[in-house]
């Protein structure tokens, strides 16, 4: 028989014996949970389209004949061709009183506009021509147009189609379309969002192309 352990005795750690219901439990990882039925599931974040600007002109052209050709859906590259863009139709200076005389500011909604619109006036001397419908009727516009010369128009795709479709609007007085790719809280822009995207793809090509052929007028994404 073998020798009785002393009372004071201690077994080590390793070799000590753990009751089953006292044994720790392994922890999950944060990222996963059970659901009801037993399996884990693991949750994915969620992923966010940031729009990068394209920072040269021929990038700035790809950029947009890819918009062109998601607005005319279903358009042949032998169609699109007759009013894609290049890269000479672009702008990539920066922007400098010195540099630009008259542009447009073309953003996706009224609210956004009316705040360019804001800020541009608390920070500069331009004369700036409202193109939008946010609390002004298009007849104001029409005589505004009509009786001024502007340094910055700012204004909305839909408005500023239907000003040019009228003849209130001489785009032969303007330098530069800049083009607001500001992201909303859906990460949309005027270029990723459909209505706007065909309603510039539109104006562009009955308005503006004939214009930047003949070197007279610039486009910026910013």
């Amino acid at each position: 028989m073998g020798d009785s352990l002393e009372e004071d005795f201690l077994i080590e750690e390793e070799y000590r014996v753990v009751s089953a219901d006292k044994k720790r439990k392994p922890e999950l990882n944060n990222n996963k949970k059970k659901s009801n039925n037993g399996p884990i599931v693991i949750k994915k974040a969620k992923k966010t389209n940031v729009f990068t600007r394209p920072n040269t002109a021929e990038k700035q052209s790809e950029f947009f004949n890819q918009a062109l050709k998601a607005a005319y859906k279903g358009i042949s590259s032998l169609e699109l061709v007759e009013f894609s863009c290049t890269d000479k139709h672009f702008y990539t200076k920066i922007l400098e009183n010195k540099d630009i005389n008259s542009l447009v500011d073309v953003v996706k909604e009224g609210i956004r506009a009316s705040n360019v619109a804001r800020e541009i006036r608390e920070n500069s001397e331009a004369r700036i021509a409202k193109l939008f419908a946010k609390h002004i009727k298009i007849e104001e516009q029409v005589r505004f147009l009509k009786a001024f010369d502007y340094d910055v128009g700012v204004g909305t795709p839909a408005r500023i189609r239907k000003l040019a479709e009228i003849g209130a609007i001489d785009f032969s007085k303007v330098e530069l379309i800049l083009l607001d790719c500001h992201q909303d809280t859906k990460t949309m822009t005027i270029m990723s969002l459909d209505d706007t995207r065909l309603v510039i793809s539109e104006l562009w090509k009955n308005t503006l192309l004939p214009l930047a052929q003949n070197n007279k007028l610039k486009l910026l994404l910013f």
